[in-house]
Formats: structure tokens, C-alpha cells, sequence
């Protein structure tokens, strides 16, 4: 009889284990299927063709090769995509009396500026001359190592001075290595001819040089109708090569992501339920 109890117990233990498994994934594929929104495809396929498929562009974001072809996508293609004086213009008159939301096209809006961080190698370290040049005065950088080769050096002229700030952005791993969250940053400006001109200053005064690894381009989008935002980020890895890989990578979030209960739908309020349930 003892038996027998004992194999009841553990018959009502193992449905009861199934039960609540079963309880789990019906849970969780409901709160997948409802935390799928039909347009988060829509906007992340909107922002990847603003960089890979622009209309008259000089340079799109795949045929960027060299650093000379990297500053050509920026001056020619990103700076007149991302930053539409028209829309500025616009964006101020549509918002007056309120802090204006920079207009990018019709219906998506940047929220801050686009953040350049670059990341960088010290002189020396990783790569080794041959025998045969020893004699040379020759300088070499090798490929990018955050606790072996990575550098926090301050560079630049004395009046463009560049220093290194720690947690600026988040960590990433590249192709060709995983890059810190720190870096040499620098914010564009708003206004198109005023980030032009930017641009060119950081180029005359050597901000990507033979030290430079990798040049982040960081910013958000935020979409009015959907109230979804875009995490965008720009990715150049600079080998020690010469050769530069350039990568785009979009986030789209949703309102509960970043307040309890989003909005106030009844889709986010049963997403807020499911997820502290």
C-alpha cells in the first residue's frame, strides 16, 4: 500500500510539473505574439534603406571601402539624409512654443543628436616590424584589442583637442573585434551646413587617423504615428589593413519598453500584466 501511495504521489507531482510547464509556454508565446508589432519591420526596413538604397546618392553605406569613402558617405549621403534643412525648418514651425523634435522626413523624428565615437589603437602595440626595418623610423598600429592594444590617449591639436569618455555608448562586437562602450566622441551639429562644416573641421584636424579602429554614428528615431522608436547604429571598422567594413543595425522598441504600460493600450497594459505576472 505504501507503494502505491508513493507512485500516486509522484503521478500527481509529474502532471502537476506538466501542468504549470504547459501554463509557461502558452504564456510566453501569447506574450511573444502580442509584443510583435506589424510595423517594427516596417520602420527598421524604412532606416536601412535610407543608408543602403539612397536615390542619386554619390555613396551608399555598402560601397564604403577606405576612410576617404567613409567621409564621402557622411558629407554626401548621411548628413543630407538625416539632416534636411526644409525639415528643420518645418519642424520649428509645426512646434512653436515647444522644444522642436529635429524632422528627418515626413512622419519620424531624431530625438538628440547623432553621436560619432571613435574607438583607437595605441602606437606599437599588436603589430611588430620586420627585421629588415629596424633601422626605419616607422610607426606601426595594430588591430584593436580593448585590454591588450585599445588607447584612452588624449590627440588632436591643442586647439582640437580629443579625449576619451568612459560608458558613452554600449559595447558591440564587429567583425573584426569587440569594440568597448567608451570612446573619442563628438555630437553633430542640427543644422545641415552647420554639421557640414563640422564634419570637415574633425577631418582637417585628423579625428580618423592611422590609430583609428572603429567610428561609431549612434542616434534614435522616433516614428509620431506608431510611437516606436528606432535604436540606430552606424558601425565603420577600420582594419589595420586600410579596409573599412561598414555594418547598420536597427532596434525598433515600443512604447513599454521604456514606461510601465506604454501608452495606455489595451495591447500594453496586457504586456505590462503578462510580464510582472
Amino acid at each position: 500500500a505504501h507503494i502505491e501511495q508513493q507512485k500516486k504521489k509522484l503521478y500527481i507531482m509529474g502532471c502537476a510539473r506538466m501542468i504549470l510547464f504547459f501554463v509557461f509556454v502558452a504564456l510566453f508565446s501569447t506574450t511573444a505574439l502580442i509584443s510583435a508589432s506589424p510595423t517594427a519591420a516596417e520602420l527598421a526596413d524604412h532606416m536601412t534603406k535610407k543608408f543602403h538604397k539612397i536615390d542619386q546618392a554619390p555613396m551608399t553605406l555598402e560601397s564604403v571601402q577606405s576612410v576617404e569613402d567613409l567621409w564621402l558617405f557622411l558629407e554626401t549621403s548621411f548628413v543630407p539624409q538625416m539632416l534636411n534643412d526644409e525639415l528643420l525648418d518645418q519642424s520649428t514651425e509645426e512646434m512653436s512654443g515647444r522644444n522642436a523634435l529635429r524632422r528627418i522626413d515626413d512622419v519620424n523624428r531624431l530625438l538628440g543628436l547623432v553621436q560619432l565615437r571613435q574607438l583607437r589603437v595605441q602606437p606599437n602595440k599588436g603589430c611588430a616590424l620586420s627585421g629588415l626595418f629596424t633601422s626605419y623610423d616607422v610607426t606601426c598600429y595594430g588591430p584593436y584589442n580593448s585590454g591588450l592594444t585599445a588607447s584612452s590617449e588624449s590627440f588632436g591639436s591643442e586647439s582640437d583637442s580629443f579625449t576619451y569618455t568612459a560608458d558613452v555608448g554600449a559595447g558591440f562586437q564587429g567583425k573584426l573585434a569587440a569594440y568597448d562602450s567608451g570612446g573619442f566622441v563628438a555630437a553633430l551639429p542640427y543644422n545641415n551646413s552647420e554639421a557640414l562644416a563640422f564634419l570637415g573641421n574633425l577631418r582637417a584636424n585628423g579625428f580618423i587617423d592611422r590609430a583609428s579602429r572603429a567610428l561609431f554614428l549612434e542616434f534614435n528615431v522616433w516614428n509620431s504615428n506608431t510611437n516606436e522608436y528606432a535604436v540606430n547604429r552606424l558601425l565603420f571598422e577600420i582594419a589595420p589593413t586600410g579596409v573599412v567594413l561598414p555594418h547598420f543595425r536597427v532596434l525598433i522598441l515600443d512604447t513599454y519598453f521604456l514606461v510601465p504600460g506604454g501608452a495606455g493600450s489595451f495591447r500594453e497594459i496586457v504586456l505590462f500584466a503578462m510580464e510582472i505576472g
